[in-house]
C-alpha cells in the first residue's frame, strides 16, 4: 500500500510539473516580449559579440551583455573553453557574470530576477543580483603567461 501510494505522489509531483508551462518570450523587431507583452528592448551588437537593453520607455541603455571566453589549455582545445556573459549595468557602474545562454534565455534571467520591471530598469534588484552571482568567471581565470624571445 505504501508504495502505491509514493507512487501515487510521484506520479502527482510530475504531471505538476508538465503542466506548469514558463513563460512565452518573443525577440521581433529588437522588441522582447514575456506572454505576448513588450518587456525590453534588445539590441544585438555582431561586431563586439554583444547584447545591449534599453528600458522600452525613454529608450535609455541600461545593461550591456558582453559573451566573453577563454581556454584552459594552451592548445585550443574547444572541450577546455570557458564561456559566459559580463552583465554590465551601466548607470551604476557595477559588474556581474552568469553563464552563457542565448538571447531569449537572457530575457528570462532579466525576467526571473526582476532586473526590468514595466519596461524599466529595477536598481534594487541589482545589488541582488550581483551578490548573488559575483565575477566568478573572471575571478578564476588563470593568469596569462607572456613569453618574450630575444
Amino acid at each position: 500500500m505504501k508504495t502505491y501510494a509514493l507512487l501515487l505522489l510521484f506520479l502527482g509531483f510530475f504531471v505538476n510539473e508538465s503542466l506548469a508551462q514558463k513563460e512565452k518570450i518573443k525577440i521581433n523587431n529588437e522588441i522582447a516580449t514575456v506572454d505576448g507583452v513588450d518587456f525590453v528592448q534588445v539590441k544585438r551588437d555582431y561586431v563586439a559579440n554583444a547584447i545591449s537593453i534599453h528600458e522600452l520607455g525613454s529608450g535609455e541603455e541600461v545593461i550591456f551583455m558582453r559573451f566573453l571566453e577563454y581556454n584552459t589549455s594552451t592548445n585550443n582545445d574547444p572541450s577546455t573553453k570557458v564561456s559566459w556573459v559580463e552583465l554590465n549595468f551601466l548607470n551604476q557602474n557595477q559588474i556581474c557574470e552568469i553563464n552563457t545562454r542565448g538571447q531569449k534565455g537572457l530575457v528570462r534571467f532579466l525576467k526571473e530576477n526582476n532586473l526590468i520591471v514595466n519596461g524599466e530598469l529595477n536598481t534594487e534588484a541589482i545589488t541582488k543580483v550581483i551578490r548573488k552571482y559575483g565575477t566568478n568567471f573572471s575571478d578564476n581565470r588563470p593568469d596569462s603567461v607572456i613569453i618574450i624571445n630575444n
